[in-house]
């Protein structure tokens, strides 16, 4: 009984990969496709914005200088204090990542629910640090070069610094691909990136009759 409701449920995908290396432009074509894309950091967002047992605790743990003119969690403040420390970097997660990780969950069974998506795709940076890779039917992780990487947080105003300490911050892709069924190398155009996307979806999609496609996919609010 077990198994026939798992396979009566929308496939879900995980897609991860650091920052950089593309994988939220891949979210975006697959949603093209009919995808229901749950967007881990747009929620964290939310969470950062709403909640506000996170946000005094965050003002504890760091202070107020965390805070921006409007009184709200100021993101680039915060990444600055911790990326580079994982000590701090804990410290941040442990607030942020439980009451993220329910939010993330709840998005995650509700849409697997509907009979409408031919897939849902979860695009977070996370994925394998959190230990949820068994909420998903695959994992896909997409990597870049490390000089593709730089040039491209450079484009976003990060400097060589900055850089250096996010990329150091987190898992090395050899870890990230240890459970992956699908590996993208993102080191070429748009072009071939969205090629990548098209086998991933031939790959993992499930075939949804036409009303009920167009009915179902896209995103929400809390989802990119």
């Amino acid at each position: 009984m077990e198994k026939s409701m798992r396979y009566a449920m929308t496939p879900a995908l995980g897609l991860t990969g650091g920052t950089g290396t593309g994988k939220s432009t891949v979210a975006k074509f697959l949603a093209k496709r009919g995808a229901r894309v749950i967007d881990a950091d747009k929620i964290g967002h939310v969470v950062l914005k709403t909640n506000k047992k996170v946000r005094s605790a965050l003002e504890d743990a760091f202070g107020a200088d965390i805070l921006g003119e409007n009184g709200s969690i100021d993101r680039k403040k915060l990444g600055d204090l911790v990326f580079g420390d994982p000590v701090a970097l804990a410290r941040l997660n442990a607030v942020v990542h439980p009451p993220l990780l329910e939010t993330l969950r709840e998005e995650l069974d509700r849409a697997r629910l509907d009979s409408a998506l031919p897939l849902v795709v979860v695009d977070a940076a996370l994925i394998v640090e959190w230990g949820i890779t068994s909420w998903f039917d695959a994992l896909v992780v997409v990597t870049a070069p490390r000089g593709i990487v730089e040039a491209r947080l450079a484009a976003k105003g990060l400097d060589l610094d900055a850089i250096a300490r996010r990329i150091s911050s987190q898992l090395p892709d050899e870890e990230r691909i240890k459970n992956a069924a699908m590996v993208v190398q993102n080191d070429g155009d748009l072009v071939h990136l969205e090629e990548a996307a098209g086998r991933i979806w031939d790959s993992f999609a499930r075939a949804v009759p036409p009303a009920q496609a167009s009915a179902g996919g896209g995103t929400d609010a809390t989802q990119n």
